[in-house]
């Protein structure tokens, strides 16, 4: 069985958005990342990401585990 892991990219300096990859059977976390002001959605990187603050990426962290 595979060890699913979220990934969390890290942004380059200026960089205005936190991407990161939720695995698919993740349901709880994807709906808990859709509620975030600014979720987004990537289709073809099949990426999340949202606005690239402190208060985000503490609430993405706490998401994600």
């Amino acid at each position: 069985m595979a060890i699913m892991k979220a990934i969390l990219f890290h942004p380059k300096p200026g960089q205005s958005r936190l991407k990161f990859h939720i695995p698919y059977d993740w349901t709880d976390q994807r709906q808990r990342i859709k509620n975030l002001p600014t979720a987004w959605w990537h289709p073809q990187q099949k990426l999340w990401s949202v606005l690239n603050t402190d208060d985000l990426k503490k609430k993405v962290l706490d998401i994600l585990g």
